[in-house]
Parts: C-alpha cells; structure tokens; sequence
C-alpha cells in the first residue's frame, strides 16, 4: 500500500507545536524520530485506499449497507442490505468501525465512557503568500480545552 499512499498526495507532516502550560510553544521535529516525517491525511483518499487494498486481499467489502444481525452460540448470523437486496452471512467475529454512533456495539450492549464533554471544532485556513509550507501541526491549551491546528506560518511567526 506504500507506493500508493506516497503517491495519493497527503501533505507531510515534519512534527509538531504545542502551547501547554506556558505561553512559549514547544516543537518537537519529527526528523529526530525513529520513523521520520508523518502526514496529514486526506481522510476521505485514505479510507478508500485502506477499502481497495482490503479487496485486493480478498476482503468483501460492503458500502452503504444496513447490518441487522441476531447472536448465536457460534458467533453473529447476519442480513446485510443494500439496493432492496439482502445477503445472509455468518461471522464469529465482527468490528464495529461505524464511528461515533457505533449502533452495533451499542445493540450489544457497549455504552460510551465519557470524562467530559468537551466539543471539537475546526477551520482549515489557506495562504494567498505561499507561506503555508510548515507542515507541523499545532495543539494548544486554552482555558476550557485545547485546539489543533495546521501550522501555517513561518518559524520566524512565532
């Protein structure tokens, strides 16, 4: 999957700045790392490349599909839909990756563990000077949280 993900065009990423606990950031260059640089992912590009590359594996592979699915003593039985078509299956094991909702962790029983309530937001800002080639990523500790964000000033910004 390398040459592919290299290829893809997800922006490098050569460390990070952080502000916390002191008003003074603090970088951390990713080049005195083991494993070098990191990327800031296209998510959308590498889900399908994750989705592609699991079909080349022979993975079945099933978008936009509703799940219902009744326990036994082996494992789930399973009606998948999709189009007005249903397909039974059979697992004895299954991965909840629907994100956030995780409706079918939540059928079995799962409940989300909290320790706060704290809400993310964010704005991806783009430079008319070219001055956006950074490529760390910034987190910041603010009063009632933190932020993050995509450094795009110079060093000499700070």
């Amino acid at each position: 999957m390398l040459d592919g993900f290299l290829a893809a065009g997800h922006r490098r990423s050569y460390g990070n700045v952080s502000v916390w606990g002191s008003d003074e950031p603090h970088m951390d260059d990713f080049i005195f790392h083991t494993h070098g640089q990191g990327f800031q992912l296209d998510r959308a590009v590498f889900d399908s490349q994750l989705r592609a590359a699991a079909r080349q594996l022979g993975v079945s592979v099933h978008e936009s599909t509703r799940l219902s699915q009744t326990p036994d003593e082996d494992g789930f039985r399973l009606s998948l839909a999709r189009d007005g078509q249903e397909q039974p299956a059979h697992c004895r094991w299954l991965i909840d990756a629907g994100g956030r909702p995780a409706v079918f962790a939540r059928q079995q029983g799962a409940q989300r563990l909290s320790d706060d309530r704290l809400v993310a937001f964010y704005l991806l800002l783009h430079s008319s000077q070219g001055t956006d080639q950074d490529g760390r990523t910034l987190v910041e500790a603010v009063e009632n949280g933190w932020c993050t964000a995509y450094c795009c000033r110079r060093e000499n910004d700070w």
